[in-house]
C-alpha cells in the first residue's frame, strides 16, 4: 500500500514537472495555459497529501516486524553449475562486474561467518557477514546497515546456482527495508526499478566470462 502511494506520488510529481516543461516550451493561447496549469496546481495538492501520509505512515513502521520488499532475477546459463559456481563467490569479481561497486575485499572466514567488505564508486564502505552457506549451490550474506551509506534498516542478498544437466540456473535474490522516513521509502522505490537492470549486468558478466573461459560458446 506505501509503496504504491509513493509511486503515485512520485508520478504526479513528475506531471507537473512535464507541464512546466510544456508551458515553458510551448505557446498554449490565453485559454490553454490556465487550463493546464489549474490541472497541474491540482496534481501537486495530491502529491503533497500522498507524500504526507507516506511520512506519517513510515514513521509507524515496526522495523522487526516489516515486511521487506523482494527482488528476486535469475537466468539460464548454458554451462554447468560446476563452472559457475565458482564465479558466484569470487568476490573480487562481483565488485568487479556490479556497477554500484568499485571492490569487494574478503576480511576473513570461510563459510558461514565469512567477513567482506564492499565499496562503492564513491569509496563509502561496509560490511557483510555470510549467513548461508550451501557449498556448490548457494551462499546468502547480511549486511552491516550500521555504517551503510544508503537508507536502509535491512539488506540481505542471496546468490544461487541450480544444477539442469549440462546447464544451470542462476538467481540473486535480496531483501529490503528502508529507514522510517520519505528518504528511505524513496530509496527502495528506486531500487526496485533500477535494481534489476543492475543486476542483469552482473549476470552478462558472468556469461562473458563463461564464454572466455570456453565453458560456452
Amino acid at each position: 500500500m506505501l509503496r504504491y502511494t509513493l509511486a503515485i506520488s512520485i508520478a504526479d510529481v513528475a506531471w507537473v514537472a512535464a507541464t512546466a516543461v510544456v508551458l515553458a516550451a510551448v505557446d498554449l493561447g490565453w485559454a490553454g495555459a490556465p487550463i493546464l496549469g489549474g490541472v497541474a496546481l491540482v496534481v501537486t495538492g495530491f502529491a503533497a497529501a500522498q507524500l504526507r501520509l507516506r511520512i506519517a505512515a513510515s514513521r509507524m513502521i515496526d522495523l522487526d516486524s516489516a515486511v521487506p520488499e523482494r527482488i528476486h532475477v535469475e537466468q539460464r546459463l548454458d554451462a554447468p553449475a560446476s563452472a559457475v559456481w565458482p564465479l558466484l563467490t569470487d568476490h573480487d569479481l562481483y565488485g568487479r562486474l556490479a556497477p554500484n561497486l568499485s571492490r569487494v575485499e574478503v576480511l576473513g572466514g570461510e563459510g558461514v561467518g565469512m567477513q567482506r567488505r564492499c565499496y562503492d564508486t564513491l569509496g563509502r564502505g561496509w560490511n557483510e557477514t555470510c549467513t548461508l552457506w550451501d557449498e556448490g549451490r548457494q551462499f546468502a550474506v547480511d549486511v552491516d546497515t550500521s555504517d551503510y551509506p544508503y537508507p536502509l534498516h535491512t539488506m540481505r542478498g542471496r546468490w544461487a546456482v541450480e544444477p539442469d544437466g549440462d546447464r544451470s540456473t542462476v538467481s540473486m535474490d535480496f531483501e529490503l527495508i528502508p529507514r522510517p522516513g520519505l528518504l528511505g521509502g524513496v530509496f527502495v522505490a528506486t531500487m526496485l526499478v533500477v535494481f534489476k537492470p543492475v543486476v542483469r549486468r552482473i549476470l552478462r558478466g558472468w556469461e562473458r566470462e563463461l564464454v572466455a573461459e570456453r565453458v560456452i560458446h
